[in-house]
């Protein structure tokens, strides 16, 4: 008996530890939504704003959005989406990024970004920044990401 109860505590512990939902963005995951390749943009003197960008694949059979983000090292954080506009690209926020069932969507630089405003702190290379991704459906996803 005391063995089993045994065995149940460690699989318990392990699940527990398997289910982590923070760490170096390197394939976070939180049901079918998986986070990787987190990073950001050292900032130039004293800039109050930054941009950070992450992959996220939605592994699942049933759609999902971003619908937001935070973060510690800043006051908030705006979906950005970047469109060409006849001859000129253009930068807007949105209120969601769609991921469909099966896709793969990743904030990249010279594209879609996650706008850091606000900045709490310039944003240093070699440093480290938490950014914490909320979606519609799955649970919210934190991931650290280099400052680079």
């Amino acid at each position: 008996m005391a063995a089993r109860v045994l065995v149940a505590l460690i699989v318990s512990f392990v699940g527990f530890a398997a289910c982590s939902r923070e760490g170096s963005g390197a394939g976070l995951s939180s049901g079918d939504i998986v986070v990787s390749g987190a990073f950001a943009r050292a900032t130039v003197g004293s800039a109050d704003t930054g941009a950070a960008y992450v992959t996220i694949a939605n592994r699942g059979s049933q759609d999902d959005a971003l619908v937001g983000a935070a973060s510690s090292a800043s006051a908030s954080i705006e979906l950005h989406e970047m469109k060409m506009s006849g001859d000129m690209m253009r930068m807007r926020a949105v209120p969601r990024v769609a991921l469909p069932a099966g896709a793969t969507f990743s904030f990249s630089p010279g594209g879609n970004h996650l706008m850091l405003i606000g900045l709490k702190a310039p944003l240093k290379a070699g440093s480290k920044i938490s950014l914490t991704l909320e979606f519609e459906h799955a649970r919210a996803i934190t991931v650290q990401a280099d400052v680079n």
